[in-house]
Order: structure tokens, then sequence, then C-alpha cells
């Protein structure tokens, strides 16, 4: 298929793509972003809850802010950024019959998550006088392993941080036994809080792109002992941090949810005070303070034209003629299109690239409304949902 037709080098509505400029949420983005360095100056630990649709572009905009906290600031303090890959949620092991598994599965991700290069570039010369900053002897062995100049040391070590040691790395690196309950992973943790903080990093950034799939996919039960984990990080970070002033880099969670994920949350926090006073889920969602969330709104009809202005700019090919910036789109089909989309940025996306691959079979000169209708009539699309693109502001309110 040929784009260079209507002057273009490729396909510009991929939905899988995160490298385009920003459309539209300027207002969320500055929100989620001065909440973000407010909630990390904060210090200790904090979270913030980012509310969105499927399709909405929670992960688009995760991903720009992976970007943006991982880009040297002149006017911000150096973070530590890590986020969750989508496609492996977070889980608490079928065998579990407490918390304490949950820590393991999520430390080890954070670690892996953060990766061995970026990990030896952080650790990169640690002195004596930094290792010192540790608590517990075996965090002193791991992190003096990843910072030195031997491969396979480097290697044990990153793997008992990641989970995936044998027997021969434990050995290696001079620890007692594996790595394999709660307390242990996480003091280990608390350790890398202090030394980062050694090494100039104030602030560690972390971006849960999956929380949503570990609310549908794990049973109530579950999901109580999986945010009990992050409650208990919450108190201990910040105990830590208020008895160690200056000691220890803060850290913020940013939790990305739809409206209905969060629904579900509030059912289960009232179904689990009612019960047996809270469980895992009250204590959670009580250390939220009431501006800790970011709720991404519907597109707006100039938003979907900023959208296909970005995209369709980014892919014209340099010699192409001059023409409208929407071309091979007209107004009134870019309008169509946000309608039939629902007004949802993913819909949006597919829709348009439907229309403008079946255009070019069709050889059409320009797209007009009437185009897209008869090309969008040919398919048996399923129907958008406005579930999808609801926003519920009372999901937000305490």
């Amino acid at each position: 298929m040929s784009y260079a037709v209507y002057g273009l080098n490729g396909p510009p509505f991929e939905t899988y793509a995160h490298d385009y400029e920003m459309a539209g949420r300027d207002e969320e983005w500055l929100q989620l972003t001065d909440l973000i360095k407010t909630y990390l100056r904060r210090g200790g630990c904090q979270f913030i809850i980012l509310i969105g649709g499927y399709g909405q572009g929670k992960t688009y905009t995760i991903s720009r802010v992976y970007q943006k906290f991982t880009e040297k600031s002149s006017d911000f303090p150096p973070v530590l950024v890590t986020r969750t890959i989508k496609g492996s949620p977070l889980r608490a092991a079928e065998a579990e019959s407490s918390v304490n598994l949950f820590a393991l599965d999520l430390i080890f991700r954070i670690f892996n998550n953060l990766g061995k290069e970026k990990l030896c570039k952080v650790l990169h010369g640690l002195t004596e006088t930094e290792l010192n900053t540790v608590k517990i002897r075996d965090s002193k062995k791991i992190f003096a392993a990843i910072a030195s100049t031997d491969p396979e040391l480097i290697d044990s070590a990153f793997s008992v941080i990641t989970g995936t040691a044998q027997s021969s790395d434990i050995k290696k690196i001079g620890l007692g036994k594996m790595i394999k309950d709660s307390p242990k992973i996480l003091s280990i943790f608390y350790d890398f809080l202090r030394i980062i903080k050694s090494k100039k990093y104030e602030h560690m950034l972390i971006l849960l792109d999956e929380f949503e799939y570990m609310i549908d996919i794990q049973s109530n039960v579950k999901v109580s002992r999986i945010l009990a984990t992050f409650r208990i990080m919450f108190d201990d970070i910040g105990y830590i941090f208020q008895n160690e002033p200056k000691k220890m880099a803060s850290m913020v969670f940013v939790f990305a949810i739809t409206p209905g994920g969060w629904g579900k949350l509030g059912q289960l926090e009232k179904k689990a005070v009612e019960g047996s006073g809270g469980g895992g889920v009250a204590p959670f969602m009580q250390r939220l303070r009431a501006d800790s969330y970011v709720q991404l709104k519907p597109f707006s009809l100039d938003d979907v034209k900023q959208l296909f202005r970005i995209r369709l700019k980014k892919h014209r090919l340099p010699n192409s003629p001059e023409r409208n910036v929407y071309y091979p789109f007209t107004e009134d089909t870019i309008k169509y299109i946000q309608e039939k989309g629902m007004n949802n940025p993913r819909f949006i996306l597919q829709l348009a690239s439907l229309i403008l691959d079946d255009a070019i079979k069709e050889k059409l000169h320009i797209i007009n409304e009437s185009d897209a209708i008869n090309i969008i009539n040919k398919y048996p699309l399923p129907s958008f949902s406005s579930d999808s693109t609801a926003s519920s502001a009372s999901s937000t309110k305490k």
C-alpha cells in the first residue's frame, strides 16, 4: 500500500506508536506533571491515580511521563524512573496465604524494568561511604556486585534482585540464601532508595501502567493483599524518610486505571469496611489525598483536529505539494470520525487508519464525509461503547 499518493511516507494512525507530540490533554498533562513534581518534593512515598477509559490514552500518557522525567532537566532534580510492562500484569502468587509474596513480584519487576544497564550506570563508582548508607548486609553485597566491573558478578547480582537467581548466583555474591519473603526484598529496596540518594538521585518515580489489569484479573482477596503491600510501602518509606531526613530518595507511584476499575475498588472498599473493617483496601484508599487524582477527558473536536495535524505532519513527505494540513481528509470527515469514534483517541485512530487505507485502494483524490461513511458501512465494526469513554467525576470523590 503506497501512502505516497497522499504525500505520506507511511501509516500515520497506528495506535501502538507513542512517540508523537501530544494532542489535546494540555490541562491534564500540566495537572499530572505538576502533581508528580509536588508529590516528589513532599518526600516519603506518595500515590497518584490516573483515571481514563479504555482507549483514552493512559498508556500514551504514561509513556510521555516516562520520557519527560528520564530527560535531564535544569528545573528539577534527577529522578530515577521505571514503568511496568503492559501485558505482564502484576499478580499475587496462586499459593499465597498472606500479603508477603506480592512484594517479591513487585520489587523484582521494578528492578527488572529498570534494567541491568541502567542499574550499572546509576551505581557506577559506588564508594565505601555510599555503601555504608545501606542498613542490611545483603543489600551491600548486591549493590557492590552491580557496581563492580566483573560481568559475571553483575549478572549474578541482577538475577538475585529480579527473581531469576540460581544457587550459584547466591554463592557468587556471598549471600546466605535466596530472597523469598516480603520483608527481605522490601528492606533491600529501601536500601536502594538510600543508595540512589547518595548517587544524587533525589527521587524515584514508578509508573504502573498495568494497574487496571491487576484489578480485573485478581480476586477480591488478592486485590486486598496487593493494596496492603502498597500501604506497607507508604508507611515504611514515610517512617524512614521522617527519621532519616535527606538520606533517602522520595518515591511516587502513578497508578493508571479505568473508571470501571476505580469504581470496583470503591465497591470493594465499602464491602470490606462493612464486613471486616476494611482489610487491605480501606487503608490504601485512606492514604490518597484529595488532590491525587487526574482524569483523562474525552477528546473535543479541536483535540481531534490537532491529533490529525500532528500525525499527518510527521509523515508528510518533504517534497509533497503544499496542501490543506488535513489532506486527504476534509474537516467534515474529521468531525464524522470524532463522532463515530465516541471522542475516544484509540477508536478515532483506528477509524482514521481504516478509512485512509480504503481510500488508497479506491484511489480517492480526497476523502469527503460521504466517502468515510461508505467505507465504514462496508465493515462489520463492533459498536464502540460509551463505557469506554465515560469519565466518572464521582469516582474521584472520597
